[in-house]
């Protein structure tokens, strides 16, 4: 690309970036986005790519103080560019140049947390304001900008290190192990995790001056005490209907309002108070509709906390099928806002959007099925199999459980079995049916599949029935089933199994397989119902 062609496109991104900015046109300063986008993507000489970023980066915040934060759920674009820019700014040579993208850098992760309510990384900051502060001409608000870069590090240091008051019973780490604990704390009431967030709160009360804080860390020094045992809860900040209507929005009062509530949950449950959760719920569900459209990240993070807050609600009320039903609701809004199922968000809320149907009585089993099924079939991009162990052994239970009442739950269970095992083996193949596990068994000379899980194993013949048999010694030690009982489970659950010939290939899940089935009766053992055909004749 041409000196001049740079240039040119350079000098109407930015034209088209203030225009949009003064008029609140969005479409503009998406429009100098892809402009600004395209020209990173070309090969361009580093001093030139630092003016580039400077701008594209001073567009993102302008687009987020017009309202329009991202779409759908996870981070924002924002904090892509600030991790490109920080590269930028390692080969930048120009001191001037080097100053204006520190400062912009900086300015770029306050807005990152006003766009998503994610991490704050102080240190970072710290790091970059001495040069942005050397800047000469950054811009006409440039000095304050930097002001409210400096507001927002006073607050995380206010976060992360121990105040001046007395400490509580149990004494609070300080400096950093402290910062962690609370940031552990907010993520934790952030994504949900309501156990995990009041067992962390002991170690962190105490840590905010409430006389001197700013109003949202005297609001989160009280949500801390109160779930540590010292004090009342602080009432829910009420951020008014008139932030849905667009525009800029006090964040931090919604991050307020959507600690208290979740923490009031949070206490609420630990008392058994229903009354209390309820509550809590109603406020997250006012929550939501008062985000305004355009804060995406942190409307899907609020309606998720909603539906775990009711799902936790309705499993209190077993039997109440009218709470189900508001939590299939909100579990169903919350997936829309979280970007459907493809993310581990959608994951678990489809999870558990199948446990609320379920429990709402629903006559549609093979629909809560299907939501499993999908969940297994297509795991979520960055899901970690051993922490989605609990809902994969969830799935399979739906399907159990519909055997004898549903003519589809036979098919269901064997996929949903072999879609569970391919996770376990790494595999991307699609999860083979009742159909082809037949033809493979007599492909192998076989009669019958024994898939064993914990507990219980589910036996597939080869005329294709399938049944569901527990047993007490698959929930032995895997040491003993190592040592000697392998044989024996084989022999209790085909004994259970009427009409059951000799010839038997096993499939065990997990830590099983481990276990030596083949010592003496005649099995042979296959790494999955899909890949039986290994095993030979």
């Amino acid at each position: 690309m041409s000196g001049e062609d740079w240039r040119e496109r350079l000098q109407s991104a930015a034209a088209e970036r203030m225009t949009g900015f003064q008029h609140r046109d969005v479409a503009a300063q998406e429009s100098s986005a892809r402009t600004l986008d395209e020209l990173r993507r070309r090969e361009l000489p580093d001093d030139v790519l630092v003016l580039v970023m400077q701008e594209r980066l001073r567009t993102e915040v302008g687009l987020i103080e017009s309202g329009r934060t991202g779409v759908g759920a996870g981070p924002a674009p924002i904090r892509a560019l600030i991790a490109d820019g920080l590269r930028v700014l390692d080969r930048a040579e120009d001191p001037e140049q080097r100053a204006v993208l520190a400062g912009l850098l900086a300015c770029a992760e306050v807005m990152a947390v006003k766009a998503d309510l994610g991490p704050f990384d102080g240190e970072r900051v710290r790091a970059l304001l001495p040069l942005a502060e050397s800047a000469r001409d950054g811009g006409p608000d440039w000095a304050e900008s930097l002001a409210q870069v400096r507001t927002l590090l006073r607050q995380y240091d206010a976060l992360t290190a121990r105040s001046g008051t007395p400490p509580p019973p149990a004494p609070a780490p300080s400096g950093a192990a402290a910062g962690d604990l609370l940031i552990g704390v907010m993520a934790k009431l952030r994504d949900g995790d309501l156990a995990g967030a009041r067992a962390l709160a002991g170690e962190v009360e105490g840590l905010v001056d409430g006389s001197e804080a700013e109003p949202y860390l005297r609001t989160v020094r009280g949500v801390l005490s109160s779930l540590a045992g010292h004090g009342e809860m602080p009432g829910i900040p009420d951020i008014g209907a008139g932030a849905a209507g667009g525009g800029q929005m006090d964040v931090m009062q919604v991050a307020g309002a959507m600690t208290v509530a979740a923490a009031s949950a949070v206490q609420a449950g630990q008392k058994g108070d229903l009354a209390g959760v309820r509550s809590a719920r109603d406020a997250l569900e006012l929550l939501v509709d008062r985000v305004a459209e355009g804060y995406g990240p942190l409307r899907a993070r609020i309606a998720a906390l909603a539906a775990n807050v009711d799902a936790a609600l309705a499993r209190g009320l077993i039997g109440d099928l009218e709470a189900a039903a508001h939590a299939v609701r909100l579990h169903e809004r919350a997936m829309r806002l979280n970007g459907g199922p493809r993310t581990v968000e959608g994951t678990d809320l489809r999870i558990a959007l199948g446990e609320m149907l379920r429990l709402s009585g629903t006559a549609d089993l093979a629909r809560v099925r299907r939501l499993g099924l999908d969940a297994l079939r297509h795991p979520a991009t960055g899901a970690v199999v051993e922490e989605q162990a609990e809902w994969v052994a969830q799935v399979i239970g739906w399907c159990a459980a519909d055997l004898g009442s549903d003519p589809g739950a036979a098919e269901d269970l064997v996929v949903a079995l072999d879609a569970a095992r391919n996770r376990e083996l790494g595999r991307t193949a699609a999860p083979v049916g009742l159909g082809a596990v037949r033809a493979a068994l007599g492909e192998v000379d076989a009669d019958v599949l024994v898939q064993v899980l914990p507990g219980r194993a589910v036996v597939i013949t080869v005329d294709g029935s399938v049944e569901v048999v527990t047993s007490p010694l698959l929930g032995a030690r895997i040491e003993d089933l190592r040592d000697w009982a392998g044989q024996a489970v084989l022999e209790e659950l085909l004994g259970r199994c009427a009409g059951v010939p000799g010839r038997v290939v096993v499939v065990p899940f997990g830590a099983l397989g481990t276990v030596r089935w083949d010592e003496s009766l005649p099995v042979r053992v296959a790494r999955s119902a899909g890949l039986l055909t290994e095993i030979g004749r």
